[in-house]
Order: structure tokens, then C-alpha cells, then sequence
């Protein structure tokens, strides 16, 4: 299950960026997607150009035999008496 395979690796901290940069500096990887650091495309020429960059630095970092787990955020409102941040992840860290 997500949650102790986060919590093995990750111990308390939340899977949020800004919370992974601040405790594991040394892991942390900004891919810039565009030129001149633009976040998002506004074009098919400037996705091909997104995807390419980051399927090369995946080809790069990443054996072809080796599992790797993708996490995608996504926003929801706070929910009350959560216990805990991963609470809500469940099973939807993906293999790759």
C-alpha cells in the first residue's frame, strides 16, 4: 500500500514539493519544460518540446529494468479530521 511505502523511504514528510525539496535537497530535480523556464504549454510545438525534454532526462536517470513510482498532484479542500496527509493517496503511486 502507497502510505508504508511512502513512509519507509519519506518517514513523516508529506509527498507535497515544497515539503520534499525543504527535507531531501540532495533528491530534489526541477526539469525546466520550456525555454526561458515557462511552466506550461501554449502550443502542440511547445508539448513536443515539454515531452522531449523530460522523456530525455526520464531515458537519462532511469533503467529500462528499474521500478520508479510517478506521483501527480492534484487539489482537493481540506478535509476535516484527516489524520494524516497520506491518508488520502491510498493505491495511486504508479509503477513505471
Amino acid at each position: 500500500m502507497f502510505p508504508s511505502w511512502w513512509s519507509e523511504r519519506f518517514g513523516q514528510t508529506s509527498p507535497l514539493g515544497y515539503r520534499l525539496r525543504a527535507a531531501f535537497p540532495e533528491r530534489w530535480l526541477r526539469i525546466h519544460s520550456l525555454p526561458q523556464s515557462k511552466r506550461y504549454p501554449d502550443s502542440a510545438a511547445e508539448l513536443d518540446v515539454l515531452l522531449h525534454r523530460h522523456r530525455t532526462v526520464a531515458a537519462a536517470v532511469l533503467s529500462p529494468d528499474t521500478p520508479c513510482k510517478l506521483l501527480t498532484p492534484r487539489y482537493e479542500p481540506a478535509v476535516v479530521g484527516s489524520r494524516s496527509t497520506l491518508d488520502g493517496f491510498g493505491d495511486r503511486g504508479f509503477e513505471c
